[in-house]
């Protein structure tokens, strides 16, 4: 059983990852206060009034910086005269050098901020970042301006903490002038909800004559079962396939919800610890059946005419194996030093799925020493696990236009990667997603040890397509429960139900 700590150090490896893979903890520290150390952060009413102070302090100063002006500008000239004679020394054996350098460093022609619209209540908290284009642009000279810091304030990190109910706009600003706005409202906070896991979570948040129970974490007779169930109750737009089976011969089933032409794609629970991302899909089908039977608005979505235009193509479950490993008391087929049931990542065979794919596997090799049964194994060859075969082959046979691979705790989304580069529509398709669900979006990942072999990786690589790495719980849900099958007691608060309830339908709505 592990304990929180343990989450913990897992959610810090995640967000390490999504910039340059981590390396030791100093590196990763000092990389982040180079970037704390470009932004500012500024109240626009407090900087008016500076701004008028500045102006009457300049006049009572002017007389003395004049008559200080022409000793300045005689010491001024001796110092570059000797700055000059000192780099000519060495111009010669930095000429080239410099000409690299100043050739890598192109100037920022836009910015744009991860999120646009924000809600929250007084206390709440989120996080914000802002890209630039080119993506090698220089992250220097960018400054957060708040145009009401009684509603909210925002601190180096990009971190938002909602103060009182109002609304107010940020803004970041370059230094040339580029900017972005996001609009945060606060509302007033809600009644009282469950904050202590001590209690049981409300039954009125439960679906009547609900077929998915997200309370109880799966296994995969669980799985097989209520999928049989929904595909009997929806018969119109629901139908399960297989597209291969496990390590220990189960079916990798998928399912079809939808009538259209276009097709994305849906693979949960690659990761046999993050179970819970089984019955957040399980949960997603079938209160989307449920509304396309009844022809009744899911939010703002519509439902019926979604799924008419697209087909989602769901793997609920893909390791099943793994599953089983997790929640139902079944052993690996290899030895696994530590053996943690409860905390256990890989399947049958010891291996990473997400590790497995065809995409720059080699390179993961540089992590030398890794042996079935650790986190970082990547199996014994390239596509080597019938479970990466199945996710491939269910690929190869149907155009998708977009791939969402979901896992647990980060709380945001990874969405492209340095060596693939900029794939056609992926920020569009990860703002719009993280706008709506309130995912932070993480910076491009830039390690390619780390990243090489993942799922969503290959999947750009293979088909120029947008494909998503969809972290669902913040870090600041690290200690909800003390174990990840504790996450289900309190499904809805962990995965912040209300908010990524949308995150698939979001994806059908803006990829249209």
């Amino acid at each position: 059983m592990k304990n929180k700590i343990c989450i913990l150090l897992t959610a810090l490896l995640i967000l390490c990852t999504a910039s340059s893979g981590c390396g030791n903890q100093n590196k990763t520290e000092t990389s982040v206060v180079s970037v704390i150390d470009t932004v500012s952060v500024i109240d626009e009413k407090q900087s008016s009034e500076s701004e008028r102070s500045t102006e009457q302090s300049s006049e009572t100063k002017s007389s003395t910086k004049q008559s200080s002006e022409t000793k300045s500008g005689t010491q001024q000239s001796s110092e570059t005269k000797s700055s000059t004679e000192q780099s000519s020394e060495t111009e010669g054996s930095t000429e080239q050098s410099h000409t690299e350098s100043s050739a890598v460093v192109p100037e920022a022609k836009s910015i744009a901020l991860t999120k646009h619209e924000i809600t929250l209540t007084p206390g709440q908290q989120t996080e914000i970042n802002y890209l630039l284009s080119p993506d090698d642009a220089p992250r220097k000279g960018v400054t957060y301006y708040i145009s009401d810091t009684s509603v909210f304030t925002i601190s180096p990190y990009g971190v938002i903490t909602a103060n009182s109910p109002g609304s107010a706009e940020l803004s970041a600003k370059t230094d040339s002038g580029l900017s972005d706005v996001c609009k945060i409202t606060v509302i007033p906070s809600p009644e009282p909800s469950l904050t202590s896991t001590e209690e049981s979570p409300s039954p009125s948040s439960k679906l009547t004559n609900a077929i998915v129970d997200p309370y109880t974490a799966y296994n995969s007779e669980r799985v097989y079962r209520d999928i049989d169930l929904l595909c009997s109750r929806y018969p119109d737009i629901l139908a399960k396939y297989d597209t291969g089976k496990s390590t220990k011969g189960k079916p990798i089933t998928y399912v079809t919800l939808g009538k259209g032409s276009k097709k994305g794609c849906i693979v949960a629970g690659i990761h046999s610890r993050e179970h819970i991302t089984i019955s957040f899909t399980m949960k997603c089908i079938e209160e989307f059946a449920q509304a396309y039977t009844d022809g009744s608005m899911y939010g703002s979505y519509d439902v019926r005419s979604l799924l008419n235009e697209y087909t989602l193509y769901i793997i609920p479950m893909c390791n099943p194996d793994g599953t089983d490993i997790s929640t139902a008391g079944e052993s690996p087929l290899v030895a696994v030093n530590g053996f943690d049931a409860d905390n256990y990542k890989l399947n049958a065979n010891g291996v990473n799925l997400n590790l497995n794919f065809p995409y720059n596997w080699e390179t993961h090799l540089a992590n030398s020493g890794y042996i079935p049964g650790d986190e970082q194994y990547h199996g014994s060859s390239v596509a080597s696990e019938k479970e990466t075969q199945a996710i491939m082959k269910l690929c190869s046979e149907n155009e998708f236009l977009w791939l969402l691979d979901m896992h647990i705790l980060g709380g945001g989304i990874f969405w492209r990667d340095e060596y693939n580069g900029e794939i056609p529509d992926d920020y569009k398709f990860t703002s719009s997603i993280s706008d709506v669900c309130g995912y932070q979006i993480f910076g491009i990942s830039t390690n390619i040890s780390k990243y090489s072999g993942g799922l969503e990786n290959w999947f750009r690589f293979a088909y120029n397509r947008p494909a998503l790495c969809i972290e669902m719980i913040p870090i600041s849900q690290a200690y909800f429960t003390d174990t990840y099958i504790g996450y289900n007691s309190y499904f809805e608060q962990a995965v912040d139900w209300q908010r990524t309830k949308y995150t698939y339908l979001e994806a059908m709505s803006c990829m249209k």
